[in-house]
C-alpha cells in the first residue's frame, strides 16, 4: 500500500507540474498517456480516478495505447505536432533523449519539496532520474532480475550453482 502512495503522490507531483494558471472555479483538466491493456490499463485507470477524487477541481483524460510500439509512435507524432499530453509514460532509454530535447519539464522543485516522495525514493531511482541534477520524471516500478535454476539438473550436469552472496555470483 505504501508503495502504491508514493506512485500515486509521484503521479500526482508530475501532473501538478504540468498545470498551467487557471482562474478560480474552472476545472482543471490534464491529459495522462500510457500504454497497456486488460489489467494493466484498468490499474491505471483505477489509480487516475483515485487522483480525482482526491481532488475535485482535477479532470484526467486517459489515453491508453495498448500496443507499445505504436504508444512511441503516437507520442511522438502529438509532441511533433505541439499537442503533447500533459504527463506521459517513457522508457527507461527514452529519459535523457526526452530530456536533452526538451519535451519534459523540470520538476525538481516539485520532487523535493513533496516529503512522501523524497522518504521513499529508493537510492538506484534517484541516480536513475536525475540529469544534470534535476528531475524531469519519475520512475513507477524498479525492474529486479531474478534467474530461476533446477539444483537438481545443474548437480548432473557437473555445473556448482552459484553462490547466494552477489559478489561471488556467476559473472
Amino acid at each position: 500500500m505504501k508503495r502504491i502512495n508514493v506512485l500515486l503522490s509521484a503521479l500526482l507531483v508530475m501532473i501538478v507540474a504540468a498545470l498551467p494558471t487557471f482562474a478560480q472555479n474552472q476545472k482543471t483538466k490534464v491529459t495522462y498517456m500510457t500504454w497497456g491493456s486488460g489489467v494493466e490499463a484498468q490499474q491505471w485507470e483505477e489509480r487516475l480516478a483515485r487522483i480525482e477524487a482526491a481532488n475535485p477541481d482535477l479532470e484526467i483524460e486517459y489515453l491508453v495505447v495498448a500496443d507499445r510500439a505504436e504508444y512511441s509512435d503516437r507520442l511522438l507524432s502529438m509532441i511533433a505536432g505541439g499537442v503533447p499530453p500533459d504527463v506521459f509514460r517513457i522508457g527507461l532509454s527514452e529519459y535523457r533523449p526526452f530530456v536533452r530535447n526538451g519535451y519534459v519539464k523540470d520538476i525538481t522543485h516539485y520532487v523535493e519539496s513533496d516529503s512522501l516522495i523524497t522518504a521513499n525514493l529508493l537510492p538506484q531511482e534517484i541516480e536513475r532520474s536525475m540529469v544534470d541534477g534535476r528531475y524531469y520524471g519519475l520512475g513507477d516500478f524498479w525492474p529486479y532480475m531474478m534467474l530461476f535454476y533446477n539444483v537438481d539438473d545443474l548437480n548432473s550436469a557437473g555445473v556448482a550453482p552459484p553462490s547466494v552472496d552477489a559478489t561471488e555470483a556467476w559473472t
